[in-house]
């Protein structure tokens, strides 16, 4: 069996993300999406709901027996060995990504040789898709912002907000 490992911030996951997953499958048998978690910083979704977002549009796409959800604090090598996988895919969507993921892929190539990193390129319409311009267009004009993000991620964003009387607040 050939196995991936797909980190991120997913914070919300993207129809670029989502683009990248699908993609993946074609590619290995079983993808572990891991949820990368930096004490340093303070993500707008909390870890738990976010993979409990990413399990939402798995079960949706149909996708969740060849895709796993981790979340992580460590180094990605050690979750490739963890759950065995041999790859780490990136996603690529303009050519300054490729400047720090570049830096990234060496540093896990020197960590362990034994896992190859490949980079994906996004259909063109998520090029500039990420979760951050979801995050900045959704702060000022929710409804502009639902394209960037699968439906259902987007109705849970949503009823978070108005739970919370017109605040985020997750």
């Amino acid at each position: 069996m050939h196995s991936a490992v797909y980190p991120g911030s997913f914070d919300p996951i993207t129809k670029g993300h989502l683009d990248i997953l699908r993609r993946s499958l074609k590619l290995f048998d079983h993808v572990t999406v891991a949820i990368g978690v930096n004490m340093r910083k303070k993500g707008w979704l909390p870890p738990a709901l976010r993979s409990s977002l990413i399990q939402g549009v798995l079960l949706t796409e149909d996708l969740s027996s060849q895709v796993s959800i981790r979340v992580f604090d460590g180094l990605t090598v050690d979750l490739c060995n963890e759950v065995g996988a041999s790859v780490i895919i990136r996603g690529l969507r303009t050519v300054s990504d490729f400047d720090g993921e570049f830096v990234l892929g060496m540093n896990n190539m020197r960590l362990d040789e034994k896992i190859e990193t490949i980079f994906m390129l996004p259909r063109s319409e998520h090029h500039f898709t990420s979760s951050s311009s979801f995050r900045e267009i959704y702060s000022r004009d929710p409804e502009r912002a639902k394209g960037l993000v699968p439906r259902i991620v987007f109705k849970n964003i949503e009823a978070m907000v108005v739970k919370n009387s017109g605040e985020p607040g997750f």
